[in-house]
């Protein structure tokens, strides 16, 4: 590999991670609605919207990873 070719490889995994983040966020944003909706004090709903972000990553990352090295 040239170093362009790696160059423009870690500029596709920034993008994947990129999107992979928007994703999560809005995840987190919409789990966190939804628990507001459903009744939840807004403590508890923002916390479990930060759960739902939290795991969205942590899902993503591993995603990510597997598949890059498997390249």
């Amino acid at each position: 590999m040239t170093d362009e070719t790696k160059a423009e490889d870690h500029r596709f995994l920034a993008l994947w991670v990129t999107i992979m983040a928007l994703v999560s966020v809005l995840a987190g944003a919409m789990i966190g609605l939804l628990a507001w909706a459903g009744g939840m004090v807004p403590p508890t709903a923002v916390i479990t919207g930060c759960g739902a972000f939290v795991i969205a990553m942590t899902l993503g990352l591993a995603v990510i990873n597997t598949l890059w090295k498997r390249r």
